[in-house]
């Protein structure tokens, strides 16, 4: 469960994963406010973190076939907080940032690096409105509402891996009902950095 102590009170716990994230959001605010900060969010991972932070699996396109006793090829992939891409300085190429109301709301949406929208659709903008989903058999597929420029994870001489990126809450993901990322890191842009 998720702890957090408070300026000398005990513990508290928060079960409800709409609880977590409400939690996390607050403490987002709260560091946006901080004189000096210009932009502040938070994801399972951060860029340089390492193939460890970063989650490596299938990501199934609705529509594709891939070849009898082949599967598609492995992505990383992140979750991530409404602004993560405007705090990490990466631009969105087409379409738009996920929202508060996309997490609170459930939406079923996703983003995708430029790089793999290129290989699989086309172009960014061609990815716009085409869905995937993380399992072959998960019952819900994600719109791509956003693509955004490729980020290099591992080191800045090795190739930008090809990314999803998807809410930090969600009704289901991975077998997880709902799902909520309950550790994350924060991410903090600055004007006094320097």
């Amino acid at each position: 469960p998720f702890e957090r102590k408070l300026r000398g009170q005990r513990a508290l716990r928060i079960i409800e994963p709409e609880g977590v994230i409400r939690t996390q959001h607050e403490i987002l605010d709260k560091t946006a406010a901080l004189p000096g900060v210009t932009a502040a969010a938070f994801a399972s991972a951060v860029p340089m973190e390492g193939p460890i932070r970063v989650w490596t699996q299938t990501v199934y396109v609705d529509g594709q076939r891939d070849d009898p006793g082949t599967m598609p090829p492995l992505r990383r992939m992140k979750v991530v907080s409404p602004g993560y891409f405007n705090a990490i300085g990466t631009r969105m190429i087409a379409g738009r940032d996920i929202t508060w109301n996309d997490i609170y709301g459930h939406a079923r949406v996703a983003i995708v690096s430029a790089n793999f929208a290129q290989e699989i659709w086309g172009s960014p903008a061609a990815a716009l409105g085409q869905r995937i989903r993380e399992s072959p058999d998960a019952a819900i597929w994600r719109e791509i509402i956003g693509v955004v420029e490729d980020v290099h994870e591992d080191a800045v001489h090795q190739s930008a891996p090809t990314m999803a990126y998807w809410p930090v809450m969600m009704e289901s993901f991975g077998g997880a009902q709902p799902f909520v990322m309950r550790a994350v890191n924060l991410v903090i842009r600055s004007d006094r950095a320097g």
